[in-house]
This record gives C-alpha cells, structure tokens and sequence, in this order.
C-alpha cells in the first residue's frame, strides 16, 4: 500500500513544522495502531529562503525525547507536493486560510493542526525564544500529533 502523506506546514521549517513531522513519524513506528494506515508525515515551510537545518533548540526539544532531528534540511512548500498530501495541517489558521485562498481545489483537506485535533488557537511559534519556549513548543506539539494521529485511528484512516 503506497503511504499517505500527512504534511505539517510553518514558516520556515526550522522548528515547529519538523517536530510535529519527527513526533509523529516517530509514534506511528511506535504504536502498532498507527502503523497499519500507512501514513508518513513530512514537512514544509512557506518562506524557506534557503536548506537549513533544524534549529538547535528545536533539535534540542527533541533529543529531550530521544528523537534524532540531523537529517531535516527546511524546504519551501510546492504545489506539486501540496497535491499530493493527503492531509496537510498548518501551525496557524492564518496559514491555513491563506493555502485555502491560492490553493481553494486542496483546501478540503488544509486544517489548522489545533483544528484538527479539536482545539482552538494557533500552536506557539518557538522562533528565536530561548530552551523553555522550544520545550513547552514540543510538549504542545506531542498532544497534538498524538490526537490527529487518534482521530485518524477512530477514522479508520490509521
């Protein structure tokens, strides 16, 4: 079976985008529900200006939780790529609203990543905060991928 693509987007790529796409490929390979559905998470960014790594508190965030993060390298969003996702989960509903607006045949399945797991607001966005605000970034990310990742399960999508 051909894996489905569930596509975290954010600005850069550098912080909250790969930690949701890291989490949640990790919990699929650790949970035997979610290997069954064939979903693998990628990411993107809407101003990548050019290939970076992951941030260092990011990376950081994720080693905390045993995660390996050296192979990221940001990359900016495509239509091509937004076409094939089967899902694709923003970190903002501005983002959101604005792939729905330039992209309105995908926007069915474009969803805030909060709207998705069933919460209101925007996830916070790490970017140049200091360690605590890349962790308590992370924390919020793990109970979210963990949600879509539930919901997709009592879909039957995973």
């Amino acid at each position: 079976m051909k894996p489905k693509t569930l596509l975290f987007v954010c600005t850069g790529n550098t912080c909250r985008s790969p930690m949701a796409e890291i989490m949640c490929n990790a919990m699929i390979d650790d949970d035997p529900r979610f290997q069954q559905a064939s979903w693998r998470a990628a990411s993107a960014g809407l101003q990548v200006f050019r290939a970076e790594g992951i941030s260092e508190n990011a990376a950081k965030a994720l080693a905390n939780r045993g995660l390996l993060s050296a192979d990221h390298l940001s990359r900016q969003l495509d239509e091509d790529e937004l076409a094939r996702a089967s899902l694709v989960l923003t970190m903002t509903a501005a983002q959101r609203d604005m792939l729905r607006e330039y992209f309105p045949e995908e926007a069915e399945k474009v969803f805030s990543l909060k709207e998705f797991a069933g919460e209101e607001g925007d996830v916070l966005d790490p970017y140049g905060g200091p360690p605590a605000v890349y962790e308590r970034t992370a924390q919020e990310l793990e109970g979210l991928v963990r949600a879509v990742l539930e919901r997709l399960s009592a879909q039957g999508q995973a």
